[in-house]
C-alpha cells in the first residue's frame, strides 16, 4: 500500500476569524480574487466563511500569508479535500515557544499564570520539539489567546489546523522502530530531517499514534523548528564568507576547531530546507537539527 500524494492545485480559502486590521486586506483580496472592493469587504464581514474557492496555489498562499500577517485566522483546503466545512468550527492547535534571547523565567511565569499549569510542566513542554501545544481550540479561543500572549514579546506563536497539517515521525529514544508498520503504509524516510516517516496526512499520523506511539514521536511540521550547523570555516575560505557566517542571526562560535557551530536558528521546516540548499550552492555542508530533539535521534 502506498501513501497518496497530493499534487499542486487550487485551494479553498476559509476565513476563520478577523482582526482589527482586516480592512487593510480589502484591496489585496479584491486584486487577487478579481472582485470589487465592496464584495471583498462583504466577504470579510461574514465569519466564519469561505473567502474564495478554486484559488491557484501560489495566489492562495500569498493571500493567506498577507491575511495571517494582519492577524486574521485563515485555513487553506485543497478543493478536492474531504475536510469538513468551516461552518463546523474546526478545532485548532497553537504551539508556544520562547525566544532564546529573552527572559525565559519571566515567560514561563506568564504562561503558568495564564494557563494554570504547573511550572515544571510548562518548562518541559517548551523544551519539546513542538513547543508547548494547546489543543482543541476554536477559532475565537485562538484569537483571544493570541491577543493575550502578544503582550509578551518573548513568546513565539504558531496556529495550525491539525486536519490539514503535514506530519513527520521520528524514532523514540531506546525503542525499536515499527519497520513493518511503516513498510505496510508505504512511508518513506526524510534525508533532510532524519524522520523515519515523512509528509503524512492527519489520518495516517493519527493511525500511527494509536498503534505505535510508544515507538515513534509524531510531530506536526508546522510546529517544527530547526537550527543549522556548519563545521568551522576552513582556512581557505575567504574573509567575506567567514564574516558573513559570523553575522548570521543564529551564529555562535564553535568551542573547538573540530566542533560544529550554529549559523541559523529557529527556522521553519520549509525555510530550513531552502537555506541548506542555498549554503550547499556556495560549497558549505550544513547540517539541520530539530530543536528539542537530541541530535543522535534525528541523524
Amino acid at each position: 500500500m502506498t501513501q497518496a500524494i497530493q499534487t499542486e492545485g487550487a485551494f479553498r480559502i476559509h476565513l476563520l476569524a478577523a482582526s482589527p486590521a482586516a480592512s487593510l486586506a480589502i484591496l489585496s483580496i479584491a486584486s487577487v480574487l478579481g472582485i470589487g472592493s465592496q464584495q471583498a469587504a462583504d466577504r470579510l464581514a461574514s465569519l466564519p466563511s469561505v473567502l474564495a474557492d478554486d484559488v491557484p496555489g501560489p495566489e492562495a498562499r500569498r493571500l493567506s500569508a498577507l491575511l495571517t500577517a494582519l492577524g486574521l485566522l485563515v485555513r487553506l483546503d485543497p478543493t478536492f479535500s474531504t475536510v469538513a466545512s468551516v461552518a463546523a468550527d474546526p478545532l485548532l492547535e497553537m504551539s508556544i515557544r520562547v525566544d532564546d534571547r529573552d527572559d525565559r523565567p519571566a515567560a514561563v511565569a506568564h504562561l503558568v499564570q495564564i494557563l494554570g499549569r504547573a511550572e515544571s510542566d510548562v518548562d518541559i513542554a517548551l523544551n519539546s520539539p513542538e513547543g508547548l501545544v494547546l489543543q482543541a481550540l476554536n477559532a475565537q479561543s485562538a484569537v483571544d489567546l493570541r491577543q493575550e500572549f502578544r503582550r509578551d514579546r518573548s513568546l513565539r506563536l504558531t496556529v495550525a489546523d491539525p486536519a490539514i497539517s503535514v506530519y513527520d515521525a521520528f524514532p523514540r529514544p531506546g525503542a525499536a522502530l515499527p519497520a513493518g508498520e511503516l513498510l505496510r503504509l508505504g512511508l518513506g524516510k526524510c534525508r533532510f530531517s532524519g524522520a523515519v516517516a515523512t509528509a503524512m496526512n492527519h489520518a495516517t499520523a493519527r493511525h500511527l499514534k494509536r498503534r505505535v506511539s510508544d515507538r515513534l514521536i509524531i510531530l506536526n511540521r508546522e510546529f517544527q523548528r530547526y537550527d543549522l550547523f556548519v563545521s568551522t570555516v576552513p582556512s581557505r575560505a575567504n574573509k567575506e564568507l567567514a564574516d558573513f557566517l559570523d553575522s548570521r542571526p543564529g551564529a555562535n562560535r564553535a568551542a573547538s576547531p573540530d566542533a560544529l557551530r550554529r549559523i541559523e536558528t529557529d527556522l521553519t521546516h520549509r525555510v530550513a530546507v531552502q537555506f541548506v540548499a542555498d549554503y550547499a550552492a556556495i560549497g558549505l555542508d550544513v547540517q539541520p537539527r530539530l530543536r528539542g530533539m537530541p541530535a543522535a535521534e534525528i541523524n
